[in-house]
């Protein structure tokens, strides 16, 4: 417990925005050829509902 209470302060990443992007489904296949030749840096995280 106490390791996830430092996660949350004292060892949280200063730029979270930076790892990861958000897209709706109808735009995922605008990035799928980026992802499958390497070119995507960090994670795509898909919003169903948009």
């Amino acid at each position: 417990l106490e390791i996830w209470k430092r996660l949350a302060k004292e060892w949280l990443p200063a730029d979270l925005d930076g790892f990861a992007t958000e897209v709706g489904l109808a735009e995922l296949s605008d990035y799928v050829e980026q992802i499958l030749q390497g070119q995507i840096v960090g994670r795509i995280v898909v919003d169903l509902q948009g």
